[in-house]
């Protein structure tokens, strides 16, 4: 509908051109040079005196067609206002609406209006040739001077003030509110989709860390298995099984925070990822937010780990466990080994934590 209205442009074809919108500063800039090559047909005195002897643009002079902030009232809305319920028309017809819109949105330089109106045959007004010529030398030669800067700003809020209206008129029409709410309601059924395969995908691939730690006895996975990591409870026994899951929960959900970068790599933050599962009272939760309330739990963990004399974070607080290398400890035999060579040497007696210090509950 936005382009129907000419309320937006976009560059090239299909579906994907709606990813390229065309700048408003160039949509202006078009806007500005159809009305002065309007007004230099119109009348070019002004311009041959500051030496412009030909038509200063190749662009076509503005008209009904061509003005896209005209055509949303003379062109759309002429031919759609009743189907879309745009608004009420209080004048005879489409072209003195425009009229209105356009006197009152616009501003005076000094006490005079800048353009022409034709208030018989309602053509497209014309900017005043005097004011197009010192604005053609501001955009073209000198963009100090002050004059064309002054009617580029007096421009510039007008052509803001027009537009801000049409898009208020288009987004408030019922055909718009309509369209507007079939494509949240098949957007939400995309994000629950896109949203329930990022959640299983991870559940999936977090359950192949954690199978390992219920089968073995240990409880260590195949990583902590080569670098000789165990975990163990805080008084040295044997972790249970729930303190197992306990501890990989915790895993799990401050782990989950990292698929923000992988969510926004694939799709940036354009995706049904960004759009809300549910709300509570008036705020929106989506994957996105709670990725990010993950990672802060993520932070909160890693500081106190960072920052506590024993170095445990999160994780080992809420399952009351925590992870040894296993290089520091030595078997039974080895242990007893060891004690007697000291005992043989009469060298001081170092007390030797053996794996029976890990006590079986």
């Amino acid at each position: 509908m936005q382009e129907e209205a000419r309320i937006n442009q976009f560059e090239g074809e299909g579906k994907e051109r709606f990813n390229h919108p065309v700048k408003q500063e160039k949509r202006f800039l078009d806007w500005l040079h159809g009305h002065i090559v309007k007004s230099y047909q119109e009348d070019n005195a002004p311009y041959q005196e500051k030496g412009v002897d030909e038509v200063p643009y190749s662009c076509e002079a503005a008209n009904y067609e061509n003005d896209h902030l005209a055509y949303f009232y003379v062109g759309f809305a002429k031919e759609k206002n009743e189907e879309y319920g745009l608004f009420h028309l209080e004048e005879e017809n489409m072209e003195k609406h425009y009229y209105a819109v356009l006197k009152g949105k616009s501003f005076s330089y000094g006490n005079e209006s800048l353009w022409i109106y034709d208030e018989t045959g309602h053509t497209l007004p014309t900017l005043k040739s005097k004011f197009g010529a010192d604005l053609h030398h501001y955009l073209e030669k000198d963009n100090k001077y002050q004059a064309g800067l002054s009617i580029y700003n007096l421009l510039a809020k007008s052509y803001q003030a027009i537009w801000d209206e049409e898009v208020e008129i288009l987004t408030g029409s019922t055909a718009y509110s309509s369209y507007q709410k079939e494509y949240t309601v098949s957007y939400g059924k995309l994000s629950r989709y896109v949203n329930l395969s990022c959640f299983l995908t991870y559940t999936l691939a977090f359950a192949s860390y954690l199978v390992p730690q219920l089968a073995f006895s240990s409880h260590q996975t195949f990583g902590k298995k080569i670098i000789k990591v165990l975990t163990v409870d805080k008084d040295g026994y044997e972790v249970s099984s729930w303190q197992i899951i306990v501890r990989n929960l915790m895993r799990y959900l401050s782990l989950f925070g990292l698929t923000i970068v992988s969510n926004f790599l694939v799709s940036g933050l354009n995706s049904a990822w960004i759009y809300p599962l549910f709300h509570i009272g008036k705020l929106p939760i989506s994957i996105l937010a709670i990725c990010l309330l993950f990672l802060l739990l993520m932070l909160a963990s890693f500081l106190m780990a960072l920052f506590r004399e024993k170095k445990d974070g999160l994780v080992d607080l809420a399952s009351r466990s925590y992870e040894i290398d296993l290089r520091y400890f030595v078997d039974h035999e080895e242990a007893s080994a060891l004690l007697e060579e000291s005992q043989t040497k009469e060298e001081p007696f170092y007390e030797v934590i053996d794996s029976t210090t890990i006590r079986k509950g």
